[in-house]
């Protein structure tokens, strides 16, 4: 086209941009388009991005854009990718099994003797009509819930002791007495007897107090000891499950022993001088608890 030619040469002599025909636009729109998409590509040596990588994955929801070439990256954006690459390792990982000394250290700690925690609770004086003032039921009901979740399991006795030095009371009285049975059964505590007497008669008989029922039927995982500066409690007031935890414990660190010496070491663990009478009993009757429940085995020299 003559007067096309014309024209571009007119352009450069003024330094213009050459005109672009009215039925070229589509041409020459390409061109500026490819130019510009080129510079930026030679300048920094990289090559060129397929417009099919560029494209979002949907159209509704727009991925986040690659960082320019030669920009610098944010740290979160290989922060979270090592987050879930390691997750996913996690997830993929099995847990590895524990080895038999990482298992026996395991068992020995739950096993282990704990403090004796007591209930140390102050209600304010009362005299006896007080204490039985159907006002003050439940405040003193929810005492003794308070003693059963901390000591438990405690004897009905430890209780009424409890109940008294938290009052003023001093003397404990059958009505005394009564009027904490009636509390615990207000508050409904389950509760079991033991008697473990060589004669069993109804005054040797001990009640027990218990967080839940079906609790007596197990062994805790462990055994209480006086606190430092603490007297021990009186044998007849702990369970023979409690003292079954302290014969398996006395049992294993030694690498079992002779009936007559595990007894005796078990009545010593649970802090008493002397192993006979209702303390002899009640190490006995733990060690055969133990044995029945397959926890320790008796053979014709040792329980192991």
């Amino acid at each position: 086209d003559p007067d096309a030619v014309m024209d571009a040469i007119v352009s450069k002599i003024e330094n213009k941009e050459p005109e672009v025909k009215p039925d070229e636009p589509e041409k020459a729109e390409a061109e500026q388009t490819e130019q510009a998409d080129a510079a930026p590509a030679e300048v920094a040596g990289e090559p060129e991005v397929e417009a099919s990588e560029a494209a979002p994955a949907e159209e509704d929801a727009a991925e986040p854009s690659e960082p320019a070439p030669g920009s610098e990256i944010p740290i979160t954006h290989f922060t979270d990718q090592v987050n879930s690459e390691e997750a996913e390792a996690a997830e993929d990982t099995e847990p590895e099994e524990e080895s038999g000394d990482v298992k026996k250290k395991t068992e020995s700690v739950a096993e282990a003797p704990v403090p004796y925690m007591f209930w140390d609770g102050n209600l304010g004086e009362m005299t006896s009509a007080e204490f039985r003032d159907a006002r003050n039921t439940p405040m003193l009901t929810e005492a003794v819930r308070q003693i059963v979740e901390i000591e438990a399991p405690i004897s009905f006795d430890v209780l009424v002791d409890r109940l008294c030095k938290a009052c003023g009371i001093t003397r404990k009285t059958p009505v005394i007495v009564e009027r904490c049975d009636y509390l615990v059964k207000n508050a409904r505590i389950y509760k079991t007897a033991q008697n473990l007497s060589e004669h069993p008669t109804p005054d040797t008989k001990k009640i027990f107090l218990w967080h839940y029922e079906g609790e007596e039927d197990g062994i805790p995982e462990h055994y209480r000891v006086p606190a430092e500066g603490d007297k021990p409690r009186d044998a007849q007031d702990i369970t023979f499950q409690e003292a079954t935890r302290c014969a398996i414990y006395v049992c294993k660190t030694q690498f079992g022993m002779p009936r007559e010496d595990l007894i005796r070491q078990t009545s010593h663990a649970l802090g008493f001088k002397n192993s006979g009478g209702w303390v002899g009993n009640l190490s006995e009757a733990a060690v055969n608890f133990a044995v029945s429940r397959g926890e320790l085995s008796e053979t014709p020299l040792k329980i192991v």
